[in-house]
């Protein structure tokens, strides 16, 4: 994985307000523009979902920065923040290490324990 040192990211609206749904094309090309202009990482939101009232659709987070992962070349990809005991750790393990794998090590994990 990816150290991070003096680098300007980006954050990515991986989730949208209800009824509205996140584009995943949209997503995926505001990857590819960002790496263009420069930035040296983009961030994702990780939440399984958001319990307010309306709730807030969310993509994925590993799933979009895999498929960001896929049409990019340098920009590291980050998780802010992935909340660890939502997931299962052997399932984890193995989808965090396959992204790094696509991605050429540019995945960069935040963690929390909640």
């Amino acid at each position: 994985m990816t150290k991070l040192t003096n680098t300007f990211g980006i954050s990515m609206r991986n989730f949208k307000r209800f009824p509205e749904l996140p584009d995943a094309q949209e997503l995926m090309e505001f990857g590819v523009n960002a790496e263009k202009l420069g930035y040296d990482s983009l961030w994702v939101w990780d939440h399984i979902l958001l319990g307010v009232d309306p709730h807030f659709p969310v993509i994925d987070s590993l799933s979009v920065l895999t498929a960001v992962a896929a049409r990019t070349e340098k920009i590291n990809l980050g998780t802010g923040i992935l909340v660890l005991p939502f997931r299962n750790p052997v399932l984890l393990a193995k989808q965090i290490s396959s992204m790094d794998l696509i991605s050429g090590g540019r995945l960069i994990m935040g963690m929390a324990s909640g």
